[in-house]
C-alpha cells in the first residue's frame, strides 16, 4: 500500500512513524477490530513512502478499512511536518542566537584590545630600553644576565597579554562541562585586568575556600562576566572597585558582579536587558551585550537579577543551577 508524502528529512522518520501510525490505526472504528499485529514505514523513490500492514489473520481488506489506514498514515505525516517545521524554525533561532553572540564577542574585542594596547606600553619600554643598554655595551659583564631575564620576564607578560585576548576571541562550538565558577572569576578578571588598569579601577576576586560547581560552556559564561565588567569598569569613576563575588546559594550557584558607579535611573532598569538599549555615550558599546548575556545565561537554565540604585552602584547576579559532583574541568 502507497502513500505519496511531501519530502521528509530521511528513513530514519519511516521507523519513527511507524508506532504512531498504527496508534492511529488503531483508533480508527474501522480499523479497532481487523486485528493488525505490525506496521513498518520504508521510503521509496522521491516522496513515496511504503506502509506495509502485518495482521493476525489471513484478510482480505475492505474499501473502508484502507480508507481508514490512509487517514492514519496522513494524520501522522502532517504531525510530523509540524515537528519538523518547529525544528527547523528552533535550528534559525539557535543559529541567529550565536550571531549575535558572536556581534558580541567580537564588539568586547575591540574593547578589550583598546586596554591591552595601553597595557603593553610599559613591558614594550622596560624591553625596548634594557634592549639598548646591551647593544650599546653600557651594561657591565657580571649585569648582563640579570638584564636579560628582565627582557624574557617582560615579554613573557606580554605574550600572556595577547595569549588571553586570542583565546576569547577564538570561535568555539559551544560545549559544556561542569567547572569552578572560582576559576572563571578569576579568569575574566585577568582578561579584563589592562581595560580596568587604564580606567583606574580594580577588579577584587571574592571567594570561599570550597568549589562552586556548575555545568557550563566556559567560553559562554566567560563571554557573560566579560560583558558586566566591562559595564562595571564603565560605570565607576578612577579609584573604584569593581568586586566580583563567587557562592553556593540555595541549590544554586550565584556568580555577582558589583560596581559603585553611577547607577541606572529606576525608569530604565526594566530596559536594560532589551537588544540594542543603552544608556551610554554615542560611539560606546553595541547596546548587544546584556541581551546576549541573557540569552547564554537561560541557555545554561539560569536566571539574571539586577539592582541598581543612582549614585550607589549596581549589582547583578546570575544564578546557575548547581552541580554537586566534582568537576571535569577547568579546576582550582
Amino acid at each position: 500500500w502507497g502513500l505519496e508524502l511531501p519530502a521528509l528529512p530521511s528513513s530514519a522518520w519511516a521507523q519513527d512513524a511507524a508506532a504512531p501510525i498504527a496508534e492511529a490505526a488503531l483508533g480508527q472504528p474501522q480499523l479497532r477490530d481487523a486485528g493488525i499485529a505490525a506496521l513498518a514505514c520504508a521510503k521509496a523513490e522521491g516522496t513515496s513512502f511504503v506502509l506495509a500492514v502485518a495482521h493476525t489473520a489471513p484478510k482480505a481488506w475492505t474499501r473502508a478499512e484502507l480508507h481508514a489506514l490512509g487517514l492514519a498514515a496522513s494524520e501522522v505525516a502532517a504531525r510530523q511536518r509540524c515537528v519538523q517545521q518547529l525544528a527547523d524554525e528552533h535550528e534559525g533561532e539557535r543559529s541567529a542566537r550565536l550571531k549575535l553572540q558572536r556581534a558580541d564577542q567580537l564588539a568586547l574585542v575591540g574593547q578589550l584590545a583598546a586596554g591591552l594596547a595601553h597595557e603593553l606600553g610599559t613591558p614594550m619600554s622596560v624591553v625596548s630600553g634594557r634592549a639598548k643598554m646591551l647593544a650599546g655595551g653600557s651594561v657591565a659583564a657580571d649585569q648582563v644576565l640579570a638584564h636579560a631575564r628582565v627582557i624574557a620576564e617582560q615579554a613573557d607578560r606580554m605574550a600572556q597579554f595577547v595569549r588571553q585576548l586570542m583565546d576569547f576571541a577564538r570561535r568555539r562550538e559551544p560545549k559544556k562541562a561542569t567547572y569552578d565558577l572560582r576559576v572563571i572569576a578569576r579568569q575574566g578578571c585577568a582578561l579584563l585586568q589592562p581595560t580596568a588598569h587604564q580606567a583606574g579601577v580594580t577588579l577584587r576576586v571574592q571567594e570561599g575556600a570550597e568549589p562552586v560547581l556548575a555545568r557550563v560552556d566556559a567560553a559562554q559564561l566567560g563571554q557573560v562576566l566579560s560583558n558586566l565588567l566591562v559595564n562595571a569598569v564603565q560605570a565607576s569613576a578612577r579609584g573604584a572597585f569593581v568586586d566580583v563575588e563567587v557562592a553556593r546559594e540555595v541549590g544554586t550557584a550565584a556568580l555577582r558582579v558589583r560596581d559603585f558607579g553611577r547607577g541606572i535611573a529606576k525608569e530604565h532598569l526594566p530596559r536594560v536587558f532589551e537588544p540594542f538599549f543603552t544608556t551610554k555615550e554615542s560611539g560606546v558599546g553595541t547596546g548587544l551585550g546584556l541581551s546576549v548575556t541573557l540569552g547564554i545565561v537561560q541557555d545554561h537554565g539560569g536566571s539574571i537579577d539586577v539592582e541598581s540604585e543612582l549614585g550607589h552602584g549596581t549589582v547583578f547576579t546570575v544564578r546557575l543551577p548547581e552541580q554537586p559532583s566534582a568537576p571535569r574541568a577547568g579546576g582550582g
